[in-house]
């Protein structure tokens, strides 16, 4: 169960890495896209890909979670 809560932990914590870099602005013209030279085509395909790889790291630290409890017991109200 300590596995799967460290483990849980580093999914969430991975994820909101993630998250941080999706709330960068991605607009035709962006002076953030200029400044590290990635076009507007390449910035919108990857802001796709790392929405993706945040939700499958979120479900993934959600699961490790619930079967923590469930192991645990603590998953069902007493």
């Amino acid at each position: 169960c300590f596995m799967l809560d460290l483990v849980g932990l580093h999914f969430g914590s991975i994820g909101l890495f993630c998250t941080a870099f999706l709330f960068l602005p991605i607009s035709r013209g962006s002076i953030l896209l200029r400044l590290i030279d990635i076009p507007f085509e390449h910035a919108t395909r990857y802001h796709v890909w790392l929405g993706h790889v945040t939700m499958i790291l979120f479900t993934l630290h959600g699961l490790c979670y619930v079967i923590s409890w469930s192991i645990q017991g603590t998953l069902q109200p007493k």
